[in-house]
C-alpha cells in the first residue's frame, strides 16, 4: 500500500536527479577537452582540470560519499527495525485473535517469524558487510591523506580491498539465504533453473 509503483518512479526519478544534480560540478571542473599531444604528433582528447577541482570535489565527495553512505546505513536499519517491530506486533495480535476462537490455531504467528528471521538476516548481513566502506568514507573525510596519493596509501589500498571483498560477500550470499528461508522463493528458483516443483 506504501510502495505504489506511482511513487515507486517518483522516488527513482528523484534519487536520479538528486544524483544527477550532486556530480554535475564534478563533471564541470574535470573537462573533456581536445588537445594538441606533441608526443603522439596528434589532437586528443585530454582531461582539463579547473581551479575549483579542489573544492568542488571535496563537497562532492562529502556529500556523496559520506553523507549519502551514512544516510542510507541509518536508512537500511532503522526500515528493519520497524519492520521487525511491525511483523511481531502483527503476530502477537494474531495469537491473541486465534486463542479466542474455539480451536487454537498452532502454527499461528509461524510464518511471520520466518519473515523477522530472514529480514533480520538479510539486514544484519548488508550492515557489517557495509561498515568497513562507511567508515572509511568517514575517516577519508576527516584525513585528507588518507588517500590513493596520500601518506597513508598502502593502508589505503589495503582497507579498500578488505571492504571490496566484504561487499562481494553481501551480493553473493543473498540467493543462498533466500533459498534457505523463503519457500516461495526456493519453489520457483527449482521451477525455473532445475525444474522441479518443490513439494
Amino acid at each position: 500500500m506504501i510502495m505504489t509503483p506511482r511513487r515507486t518512479k517518483i522516488i527513482i526519478i528523484f534519487i536520479f536527479a538528486l544524483m544527477f544534480s550532486v556530480f554535475a560540478p564534478f563533471y564541470y571542473v574535470n573537462r573533456l577537452v581536445w588537445a594538441f599531444d606533441e608526443a603522439r604528433n596528434a589532437t586528443i582528447l585530454k582531461i582539463q582540470y579547473t581551479k575549483e577541482k579542489e573544492i568542488v570535489e571535496t563537497v562532492t565527495f562529502f556529500i556523496h560519499s559520506v553523507t549519502f553512505s551514512i544516510f542510507s546505513f541509518v536508512f537500511v536499519i532503522l526500515c528493519t527495525v520497524v519492520l521487525i517491530v511491525k511483523l511481531n506486533s502483527k503476530t502477537k495480535w494474531r495469537k491473541a485473535t486465534a486463542a479466542k476462537g474455539a480451536n487454537t490455531a498452532e502454527g499461528v504467528g509461524v510464518k511471520d517469524k520466518m519473515v523477522v528471521k530472514m529480514v533480520t538476516f538479510i539486514s544484519s548481513i548488508f550492515i557489517i558487510c557495509f561498515v568497513p566502506g562507511t567508515l572509511i568514507f568517514l575517516f577519508m573525510a576527516l584525513e585528507p591523506e588518507f588517500s590513493h596519493g596520500g601518506r597513508y596509501k598502502n593502508i589505503y589500498f589495503v582497507v579498500w580491498s578488505f571492504s571490496f571483498v566484504m561487499e562481494t560477500v553481501n551480493s553473493s550470499v543473498n540467493i543462498f539465504v533466500y533459498l534457505k528461508m523463503s519457500s516461495k522463493y526456493r519453489a520457483v528458483f527449482m521451477k525455473t533453473f532445475l525444474r522441479k516443483e518443490e513439494k
